[in-house]
């Protein structure tokens, strides 16, 4: 018979050692295998992590924010990156910008092509040339330095001083299109304006801002506002007929710029600025600047060398009311004389010239 062994009492049972191999696995982070060099604060060789560290909710929280803040701040330097790169290509080669946009299914990608639009490199003009307005300009400009000098690049030059009627870009060929453009305006326009009693005069008076990012002298609500919206349509009007400019349905709104962030923009943001604190000219809110006789147009370029006297190079100025030549024309007949063609067009480059230079002394 076989020996049978003697059964174990409680007490004995308790202390009894635990069987020497066991093929429970441990998956508890609490268990003896992480517990092991709890004091050293460092990873194990085998991988594992020390209860303190791991449970220290103070650590992994400034650890998680770190993480976050270091990729937070990679995407945004990628972001930035790709954004100048695709400003550069358009403003370099002007070609189509290619968008992609992530379709409702996984993995379909839909793109779309859209042209890039050209720059604007021209514009029409009226000028703003009163001394008036210009010295009640310039105490606007010079008060808001006077709190803030890192604004000065800023600041639009008086002598600058305009009011846009359209911007539009033009090739070099076009240039001869867009100045018949201006005189078809002129003939549209010169009826109306020619008689003395129906002078276009505009009022400045009162401060305007766009988004703070722009600061405008205010045109008075009148009468010449309204001939100024038709006078805005009709130059637009001419240009759409000699297809040098497309129909702008955005509607017009005639402002005098004496500031503007887009002047140096990258200038302004290395300095702090990025708006134009309305406090800094609130003085000046409801200021009357003065009067402006409009009296012609001008089409300007954006990028060739500026005339003289600062002003932007001007391609053709109009005025109002019969040119110079006509007027010696009438004499002349009055005579019994004729003026030729040569002679015609000596004496409107004469008084452009002279027209230039009377700016130039204001």
């Amino acid at each position: 018979m076989k020996e049978q062994k003697p059964a174990l009492t409680d007490k004995q049972e308790m202390t009894s050692d635990p069987p020497a191999e066991s093929n429970t696995q441990i998956t508890d982070p609490t268990d003896m295998e992480y517990v092991e060099g709890a004091e050293s604060g460092e990873e194990e060789e085998d991988g594992t992590y020390n209860l303190t560290d791991l449970f220290d909710e103070e650590k992994q929280r400034v650890a998680w924010e770190e993480e976050t803040q270091q990729v937070s701040k990679h995407k945004k330097k990628k972001k930035k990156a790709k954004w100048w790169e695709r400003k550069r290509k358009r403003g370099r080669t002007g070609e189509a910008e290619e968008e992609v946009e992530e379709g409702e299914e996984e993995g379909k990608v839909k793109k779309k092509k859209r042209e890039a639009r050209p720059r604007p490199n021209y514009f029409v003009a009226i000028r703003v040339s009163t001394e008036e307005i210009h010295r009640g300009l310039k105490a606007v400009q010079d008060a808001v330095l006077e709190q803030e000098p890192n604004l000065q690049p800023a600041m639009i030059p008086l002598i600058n001083m305009h009011i846009t009627l359209l911007v539009t870009h033009l090739r070099e060929e076009q240039v001869d299109r867009a100045k018949e453009a201006l005189r078809l305006a002129k003939a549209r326009l010169n009826p109306k304006f020619l008689r003395p009693d129906n002078r276009l005069v505009l009022t400045f008076q009162g401060l305007g801002t766009f988004r703070n990012d722009v600061v405008f002298a205010k045109i008075q609500q009148n009468g010449h506002l309204t001939s100024l919206r038709e006078l805005a349509e009709t130059v637009q009007t001419c240009f759409v007929e000699k297809e040098v400019c497309s129909k702008n349905d955005k509607g017009f709104e005639p402002h005098l710029t004496l500031m503007k962030m887009s002047r140096n923009f990258g200038k302004l943001r290395s300095k702090g600025i990025k708006k134009i604190d309305p406090k800094l000219y609130e003085e000046f809110q409801e200021e009357r600047f003065g009067d402006q006789v409009v009296e012609g147009l001008q089409l300007c370029s954006m990028l060739k060398k500026k005339e003289a006297d600062g002003y932007y190079h001007t391609e053709e100025q109009v005025m109002f009311g019969p040119s110079s030549a006509e007027l010696v024309q009438r004499k002349l007949r009055a005579q019994g004389r004729y003026l030729t063609a040569d002679n015609r067009d000596r004496i409107a480059a004469v008084v452009r010239r002279l027209i230039s230079q009377g700016h130039k002394s204001n």
